[in-house]
This record gives structure tokens, C-alpha cells and sequence, in this order.
């Protein structure tokens, strides 16, 4: 099972993929393609899907960031939106044993949260 999300006006998308107990990979394509191993143990109150649980119940604009980092700092997503509703996930893949960083964008439409929201609860509830 895969969780996918999909820019609204490119071919750009990042799928979160290969789930397990500890781990899981994220992969981002469109112009640039890269995938990483993302160590995901965190503590309760800092999941990554408690990251996307937040978006279930946003409904307007907000100002600010909201955001996660991976315990290892290999994987980070930070998501905003602005006054239009247009919704920017900010995703950066940092592989210190291969040398490269990748720094991603994908749009979507704020009426997307609540799909997006409820996809990622399916993909990483699938090992608890």
C-alpha cells in the first residue's frame, strides 16, 4: 500500500512507500526523481502522522508553518498555505551517505487536506 500526494498543476508527486515497524520510504518524481529510507520511531506526540492528522480539521487559510522532521533529519515536510488556499508541502530529502540534498514542492488545493489527511491515517496505521 502506497500513499501518494499529487501536485495540481504539474506531474510532481512524492509517495510515501514500503511502510515497516521502524522505517518507511519516500519517493518524489515529476522533473527530479530520489527516494530515501526514513528511520521513523519518534515519540507518541511527534508521528509523522500526527503531522498529517492536523489537517483533518483545517478548513480556511492559516498563517505559519506546520511541520515534522525525522528523528535522523534525513526526511523533512513543511506545509503552508496562503490567502488563496493554495497549499505548499515543502519536502527535503537529506542523504548525508550520498552526498545530496533534494528540496521538493508540490501545490495542492486546501480542499484536498481532509483526503490527504485520512490517506496518510491509512498508510501509517497499517503497522500499529
Amino acid at each position: 500500500m502506497n500513499f501518494t500526494i499529487k501536485d495540481r498543476q504539474s506531474i510532481r508527486s512524492v509517495i510515501f512507500k514500503s511502510i515497516s515497524e521502524n522505517y518507511f520510504n519516500v519517493e518524489v518524481s515529476g522533473d527530479i526523481f530520489g527516494t530515501i529510507k526514513v528511520y521513523s520511531y519518534m515519540p507518541n506526540t511527534n508521528t509523522i502522522a500526527n503531522f498529517f492528522k492536523k489537517f483533518e480539521i483545517i478548513e480556511n487559510p492559516w498563517d505559519g508553518e506546520i511541520s515534522w522532521l525525522s528523528l535522523e533529519g534525513e526526511f523533512s515536510i513543511v506545509c503552508t498555505c496562503n490567502p488563496s488556499g493554495h497549499v505548499y508541502f515543502k519536502i527535503v530529502l537529506d542523504n548525508d551517505d550520498s552526498d545530496f540534498i533534494i528540496t521538493f514542492c508540490i501545490g495542492v488545493d486546501l480542499g484536498e487536506l481532509k483526503t490527504i489527511s485520512s490517506q496518510a491515517n491509512n498508510f501509517f496505521r497499517t503497522v500499529a
